[in-house]
């Protein structure tokens, strides 16, 4: 899923009610994350940190 489609499906879940929330990071590269190399970077460490505490209160 690309930026486009993965932003179309976050506004169809919120149409449907769904808690969720879109995050652009503009200038990172598809699966910057992954990518050993790049996992050290201040950017990635960032949007992964915004990832994980969004994650924590519906997985209590």
């Amino acid at each position: 899923m690309l930026r486009d489609e993965g932003e179309a499906y976050v506004r169809k879940l919120d149409a449907a009610g769904a808690n969720v929330v879109a995050t652009r990071c503009n200038g990172m590269i598809h699966d910057v994350g992954l990518l050993n190399v790049l996992s050290g970077l201040p950017a990635t460490r960032a949007a992964r940190h915004q990832a994980s505490e969004a994650l924590k209160p519906p997985l209590k």
